[in-house]
């Protein structure tokens, strides 16, 4: 009776041991890899597009972060004029 459980565990131990592989009772590697490729392009899809050359020098403002790069740059310009005032 002890060799019979003895026997039981080692391969259950055996069958625990590498649980990434292709037998029936393995763990889905490809269908977990597949899951978080699909949940980062989802992610990068509808995250907005930050330029990767010149990081913002200040927080972008929540009503800036859906702009394309041109509207952004024309509200800069817009936002600049209207702190310095007219030019005399």
């Amino acid at each position: 009776m002890a060799a019979f459980i003895y026997l039981g565990f080692l391969a259950a131990g055996e069958e625990i041991e590498q649980p990434f592989g292709y037998d029936d009772n393995d763990l889905d590697l490809d269908l977990f890899c597949h899951e978080i490729v699909h949940a980062d392009i989802e992610h990068l899809k509808s995250s907005p597009c930050l330029n990767a050359y010149f990081p913002p020098s200040r927080p972008v403002p929540i009503h800036r972060q859906s702009m394309t790069v041109v509207e952004v740059s024309q509200s800069e310009f817009e936002d600049a004029d209207e702190s310095f005032g007219p030019v005399s």
